[in-house]
């Protein structure tokens, strides 16, 4: 026995305080950390502190208990719970109002709305409420513990609660909450608080409580529908149109599952760094995911990206497209984000990477060991300095230099060409390393200068430097432009409505800010000279819809937009609105113009200018000119459908193609740091300097963020650019720091993004093969539970894992459940179905309690629930005990997850395998004996049904499923109605009850043990589904069966039978008294054959083999090991073939005939 539980729990069993912690975290599912950033992320979870839970949980826990639970409250149920209700009520007042104390109405909203759990609580000990506990107990007909307190107790505060819900419940509430939905666009621009505010007064309207109870009865309600909306120190710009309230839902959801009630204990903050947690295992994962999607829903309903539905039905299509537009907008800011305050690129980075990878690394690559020589620095010398040589100082000048040079004291040389000193990287941006694929031979080295050996062997692979800098840049500038545009669309975006109307709708005019020109030409000026003076950081926009004209300033890298009425009235009395605009201007940049004069406006132009932040009140005196007008269509103003309109686009591209920050030229020529060498060449220097003194403002920001120092970036004129990511942050509602922008890691922004790109993958991914029928196409969104989509029942068990995951967590073993058992030592194993007894049937946990058997409540402690009718009734088995088994099947359950991709796997590769018929002599002997024919009809025949087979277990799943109570002998078995009537619905879409659709059983208790016996081997799991499955689609009959040699390790498998029948099915008959085999055959199989033999295809008829579910099962198995394992195969082949030749003609073959289909033994 300790032998097979170290097999379960990974091959070790540890005595003492010894724990494997790898054993440990593969045990539990966790994904074993690889390096640093792993190990980190999964000590945050263990060191994460989760509140300790309410205990009362989300107050809803009964009332969501499944259908199969043994404390489900059916429909009847809440009858006689509303009827009981009713009498004490008297239909007067809410039954909140008849448990309340006296004087509760004298306590202020706010108050109770903070301390709601206490006076919850409080109302649960008066007698009224312990009172009505029993009398609901007893009409429900429900145990209750009578021998210790506490457990009643508990159980008597469970049903009030449950009371106290239902009464205040519509017949209509699903999905609603009382009518009401806390997502409906009406609540897009509020918060939490707001909400919450608006469902009290809902429940008030409609007569659900009375007004001082409200904020109670809201708390209870919410507490289970939209827990989200309970957490405390929410902040105030989060509204729940808000990416970043995506991010807390799901946050909520998570928590939620994991330990009901949870969330509402926690504050924002901790919220927060709860969901900065990186998911430790594939099931975290994929819950992570789900707990996403309804939240990516209703924020693309609140934004006016996907139309409302009341029902909230959503199909497939419509999840997909609020996820791509989540995706898109989250996309959109983080490009804003990463595109404004990423390094630019760094010309001698990148050309020293790009030596590193031909030339071994080392500080020689940025030694300056370089020199050049006299005679070759002539090439590089002036027409002037020419002249100066024929001078007889120049002479003098010229031999010191050569002496200079030819002492090797370069240092000591007049001219400066001579002094410089230049490393390889150096030469290498000059374009002076190379000369016809080695080094030049232009510079001598000086003594210290010791390269690796074979350092220039492989000059001529280096790509052009300045190709390389070329393509980087591109990217940056790219993304550049790509984060303005963005930032642009924000500022306006985040205008209020009519602002957001005016400024995408009708005549759009640009106006740009400058000081006047050309002081020593007071009349005249020219277009090059305007250009170079305009203020690049802001710029006022004028809009005209035929009813006014409005005016704003918009500074692009602040991504602000302000309305400004006194210079709309300043544009008209000028009459600037008149004016041609620049664009239109068709001369030449330096031909002079009649001067614009300069005169007082209403602005501070040191915010256009130098991109300080604008100042209140100033008055400047400049020159306004128009640059531009679009005409634009009218478009939908809400904030997300108006992001990514055409409107918004072309306004963007007009600031960033007319009035940029920094023209592409001018940043290209600040980041295109020059070297001494390439300086002493640059005749354009001067020029280029005045270009880039045009841009210092926005040259020292990218100077700034290239340092990586925080500090500079917050104090210095970098923080124009912070500014900016700031708003980005008041859109995703939760802010951003400097610091963080900066280090990206506390990036909300950045985490958004992961989220949508996550929920975009699972929205796409939510057909599930497992799960059969896409779960949203059949039911809408309506799968939901504790805010979590379920995408059919294997999700449902993905989510349970990941929410143990999540206990183990945060809060290790679950001792308080366990200490609360602690008096139950009589506790019994039972097999129990629901009322209905159509469900499936369950093993449970059950107490005798006055000869009466009742569930084990572990949320109460103690027996629980109504009096059960049990199928079966045993013992908990030690070692079931020690493990804990009290959820049925789960390891069943386990290892069938395994074993069905296992056995599409193994149908592929023997589809596969028949295609290869003529070119593989063993593919055609299995053929030949395991149905009797290897002809081409056969393998036709036969690749069809394997066919109809993976295409069945591509649409299985656990709902098909029903596990069975032990029976001797069987250990899978599938229902042919059943399965049919699972196709047909299908086909057509057809709806089905549940228990309608369960065509497969499987027998724990057999399958167990044969998964044991088969050394845990998955395939042989595989080979039983397949066997199965040939039951449905091929609609196989049982005729013979193989045996398992489990103690045997090399050939375990009996085929001696199923060959025989392959060879001669007559002579193989179980009636055949000289059959040696009889005991292999099924003799009710051979009797069904027989009555349909006529209605089969003749090659069936003459074959029965190929109407054997057994052989096919022993086919996919021989024919999966022509591709995984083809030496065993042919090991297999030679064995039947020489059986076959060593049995005379009309003689049985001898037994056993042992074939190899197991894994081998390692």
């Amino acid at each position: 026995m300790l032998a097979d539980l170290a097999k379960n729990i990974g091959g070790v069993v540890y005595s003492g305080q010894v724990i494997g912690i790898v054993q440990w975290l593969k045990f539990n599912g966790y994904d074993v950390p690889t390096n640093i950033a792993e190990t980190r992320a999964l000590i945050e979870w263990l060191a994460f502190e989760l509140p300790e839970p309410p205990a009362l949980g989300d107050y809803h826990e009964l009332l969501h208990a499944d259908e199969s639970s043994p404390f489900h409250l059916s429909m009847a149920d809440r009858k006689i719970i509303t009827q009981t209700v009713h009498e004490l009520t008297q239909g007067a007042a809410s039954l909140l109002q008849v448990l309340a104390f006296a004087n509760f109405n004298l306590i202020p909203a706010q108050d109770i709305r903070d301390n709601a759990d206490k006076f919850l609580h409080n109302f649960l000990r008066r007698k009224t409420a312990r009172a009505l506990g029993e009398t609901l107990h007893a009409r429900l007909g429900w145990h209750l513990e009578a021998n210790n307190a506490d457990v009643r107790e508990r159980q008597v505060n469970e049903l009030v609660i449950a009371a106290l819900i239902i009464d205040m419940q519509l017949r209509s509430d699903q999905p609603l909450v009382a009518g009401y939905d806390f997502y409906q666009p009406a609540n897009s621009t509020l918060s939490a608080a707001e909400v919450r505010v608006l469902f009290e007064q809902h429940l008030v309207d409609l007569g659900l409580s009375e007004a001082h109870n409200a904020p109670l009865a809201a708390h209870l309600l919410i507490a289970g529908a939209a827990p989200e909306l309970l957490i405390d120190q929410i902040p105030p710009g989060l509204t729940l149109d808000k990416p970043g309230w995506v991010t807390a839902r799901q946050s909520a959801a998570v928590v939620e599952h994991a330990a009901p009630g949870s969330s509402r204990a926690m504050t924002f903050a901790q919220l927060k760094a709860f969901s900065e947690l990186t998911p430790v295992s594939g099931e975290l994962d994929k819950l992570y995911e789900a707990a996403a999607i309804p939240a990516v829903v209703d924020w693309a309903v609140l934004n006016g990206v996907i139309p409302y539905r009341s029902d909230k039905d959503y199909d497939k299509t419509t999840v997909i497209k609020a996820s791509a537009y989540f995706s898109r907008y989250m996309e959109a800011l983080a490009q804003s984000e990463t595109g404004l305050s990423t390094a630019p690129p760094d010309r001698r980075k990148i050309a020293l990477r790009a030596l590193e990878q031909v030339m071994p690394a080392g500080a020689y690559l940025e030694q300056p060991a370089f020199e050049i020589k006299y005679l070759d620095s002539f090439g590089e010398r002036s027409w002037l300095e020419g002249l100066k040589a024929a001078h007889p100082a120049g002479i003098l000048t010229e031999f010191w230099n050569f002496l200079a040079s030819a002492t090797d004291n370069n240092q000591y040389a007049i001219n400066g060409l001579l002094r410089l000193r230049l490393s390889i990287l150096d030469l290498y941006l000059s374009g002076d390393l190379v000369e016809d694929g080695q080094l030049s031979d232009k510079f001598k080295t000086r003594d210290n200068f010791h390269p690796p050996a074979d350092a220039f062997t492989r000059l001529a692979e280096l790509q052009s430097p300045s190709q390389l800098f070329d393509q980087a840049f591109d990217r940056y500038y790219r993304n550049v432009r790509e984060g303005l545009s963005s930032l642009i669309k924000m500022a306006i975006t985040q205008m209020p409505e009519h602002d957001r109307q005016a400024l995408t709708s009708g005549k759009m005019t640009f106006y740009t800010v400058r000081k006047e020109v050309n002081p020593l030409n007071p009349q005249q000026e020219t277009q090059i000279q305007r250009d170079e003076a305009n203020g690049r950081y802001g710029i006022i926009l004028c809009c005209d819809d035929g009813d006014r004209l409005r005016a704003y300033e918009l500074f692009t890298l602040r991504g602000v937009c302000y309305e400004r009425p006194d210079l709309a009235l300043k544009l008209q009395d000028t009459g600037l609105i008149h004016q041609r605009p620049t664009l239109s201007y068709t001369g030449s940049k330096y031909d002079f113009q009649d001067k614009n004069k300069a005169s007082e406006w209403p602005l501070d132009y040191a915010a256009y200018r130098e991109g300080s932040e604008p100042r209140q009140g100033m008055t400047s005196k400049v020159v306004v000119e128009k640059l531009w007008q679009l005409q634009l269509q009218e478009t939908d103003v809400r904030a997300v459908p108006l992001f990514f309109s055409a409107q918004l686009d072309e306004i963007a591209q007009c600031v960033l193609d007319n009035h940029p920050v920094a023209r592409r030229e001018e940043l290209y020529a600040a980041l295109d740091v020059r070297n001494g060498l390439e300086e002493w060449r640059d005749t354009r220097e001067i020029v280029e300097n005045l270009a880039i003194n045009v841009i210092v403002p926005f040259k020292q920001c990218i100077e700034d963020i290239r340092s990586g120092r925080t500090d500079r970036v917050a104090e210095g004129i970098g923080g124009c650019i912070l500014d900016g990511l700031s708003v980005i942050g008041l859109l995703v509602g939760l802010g951003a720091s400097a610091a963080s922008i900066i280090a990206k890691t506390g990036s909300t922004t950045l985490k958004l993004l992961k989220v949508a790109k996550a929920v975009a993958r699972a929205a796409v991914s939510l057909i599930n093969p497992l799960d059969g029928l896409p779960a949203l196409a059949r039911k809408g969104f309506r799968l939901v539970k504790r805010g979590v989509v379920f995408a059919g029942e294997t999700a449902l068990d993905t989510a349970h894992t990941a929410s143990v995951q999540l206990k183990r967590l945060i809060h290790g073993v679950e001792s308080r459940d366990w200490l609360r058992l602690s008096h139950t030592g009589d506790v019994r194993q039972a097999t129990w179905r629901g009322a209905d007894a159509l469900g499936e049937a369950i093993d449970i946990a059950v107490l005798e309690r006055n000869q009466d058997w009742h569930a084990l409540s572990i949320r109460t402690g103690g027996a629980w629930g109504p009096r059960l009718k049990l199928l079966d009734l045993g013992n908990f088995a030690p070692l079931k005990r020690l493990f804990g088994r009290f959820k049925p099947f789960s390891y069943t359950r386990g290892y069938l997850k395994k074993a069905i991709p296992r056995a599409r796997t193994k149908l592929d590769n023997s589809i596969n395998a028949l295609s290869q018929l003529s070119s593989n002599d063993d593919i055609r002997a299995v053929l030949k004996h395991v149905f009797g024919n290897d002809s081409d009809e056969v393998a036709q025949h036969v690749s069809k049904h394997l066919s109809a087979m993976r295409k069945d277990l591509e649409s299985i799943s656990f709902s098909n499923v029903t596990f069975r109570p032990h029976q001797p002998g069987v250990i899978a078995s599938l229902s042919p109605p059943a399965y049919k009537r699972w196709q047909r619905a299908l086909r057509t879409g057809e709806k089905i009850d549940e228990s309608a659709g369960r065509f497969l059983s499987i027998y724990p208790d057999n399958l167990d043990e044969f998964y044991k016996l088969s050394r845990y081997d998955d395939g042989s799991v595989a080979d039983v589904l397949i066997h199965e499955m040939s039951h449905g689609g091929p609609d196989t009959l049982d005729l013979y069966y193989g045996k398992v040699y489990p103690e045997l390790h090399q050939a375990e498998f009996d085929a001696v039978g199923l060959l025989e029948l392959a060879r001669d099915a007559r002579k193989a008959h179980p009636d055949n008294l000289i059959n040696p085999h009889h005991a292999l055959a099924h003799r009710p199989g051979f009797v069904e054959f027989n009555q349909v033999k006529a209605s089969l295809p003749k090659l069936v008829q003459d074959h029965p083999a190929l109407a054997n579910a057994e052989s096919y099962m022993l086919a996919v198995s021989l024919l999966d090991q022509a591709q995984t394992r083809p030496a065993i195969l042919s090991f297999n082949v030679k064995t039947i073939d020489n059986a076959v030749r060593n049995t005379a003609a009309g003689k049985f073959l001898q037994g056993p005939l042992l074939l190899n289909l197991a894994k081998p033994v390692s």
